[in-house]
């Protein structure tokens, strides 16, 4: 399947289009401390592309779960201004906008902080799903569905792109061709792989020639 020939580009955010990784990682360990809390072999890994809520709770925290997620999404927000997007991003939103396909957001993040990005960079897309559009994270199905049913998407004319386990299981549980780039560990469970979002962009253009 030429990657070229779908209609709908569903991107994840948090470490697909922008270099957020880091800070959300930083953000968890900041609360965890500030409340006194031991993860043995904490792996952010594992909670990726899932919402702060029910991140916390994925590891199996039960009390002051609304309380350290404030405190996380605070320590997350002071440090916005510190992401980027990752090398080719601008340009392949751009391909994708002159080639007349669609460009949607799906993704486990608040709006209001997506939407920071985008403005900040000008980036227009035609849809957004965030954590205040679903009740359940990623692996869960319902932030895909939710993206297909709102704007009528066929899935066989998406595809999704994505960083995370959480996401590639929730995109391929409706049906929809996953491309995996900026980690290596899911390599194997995609449809197919780019080890940077560059190289998908450099792809992508020599197929649209």
């Amino acid at each position: 399947m030429k990657l070229c020939n779908f209609t709908n580009y569903l991107f994840d955010f948090d470490g697909t289009l922008v270099n957020s990784n880091k800070v959300h990682e930083k953000a968890f360990r900041y609360t965890l401390k500030k409340n006194k809390i031991s993860i043995k072999n904490f792996d952010y890994e594992i909670i990726k592309g899932m919402k702060t809520s029910d991140a916390f709770k994925s590891l199996n925290l039960k009390k002051n779960i609304c309380k350290m997620a404030k405190e996380k999404k605070f320590f997350y927000k002071n440090n916005i201004n510190k992401l980027k997007l990752f090398k080719g991003a601008l340009r392949l939103i751009l391909l994708l906008h002159k080639n007349k396909k669609k460009i949607y957001i799906v993704s486990g993040a608040s709006k209001k902080n997506i939407l920071f990005i985008l403005k900040k960079y000008q980036i227009k897309v035609d849809g957004v799903i965030s954590a205040e559009n679903v009740k359940y994270s990623k692996p869960h199905p319902e932030s895909y569905k939710t993206c297909l049913k709102k704007y009528s998407l066929d899935a066989a004319k998406s595809i999704a792109i994505e960083d995370s386990r959480s996401g590639l299981i929730s995109a391929k549980k409706n049906k929809i061709y996953v491309v995996g780039v900026n980690n290596l560990s899911i390599k194997t469970k995609v449809n197919i792989y780019f080890r940077k979002l560059e190289t998908f962009y450099s792809q992508l253009k020599k197929q649209i020639k």
